[in-house]
């Protein structure tokens, strides 16, 4: 994006995109409907997932997860 606006010559600052996570797990819950993001998912990546669940558990980001029917 910097290069278009030198180009350009524009010398407007470049707008910031900045996205909370609770935005792409409401976009997750409304792609996957009510299956769950994990009940998709291949059974390889599923162990994974587990996996890496059992490392977060207790945690904030557990109960973010949660909440937006991650799993």
């Amino acid at each position: 994006m910097n290069a278009v606006y030198s180009l350009l010559h524009i010398t407007r600052s470049i707008p910031a995109y900045r996205y909370s996570i609770e935005d792409y797990l409401s976009v997750f819950s409304s792609l996957y409907g009510d299956e769950t993001f994990m009940e998709s998912q291949s059974f390889t990546k599923r162990l994974v997932l587990k996996e890496l669940l059992k490392r977060i558990e207790g945690s904030d980001l557990e109960a973010l997860l949660k909440e937006y029917k991650f799993f």
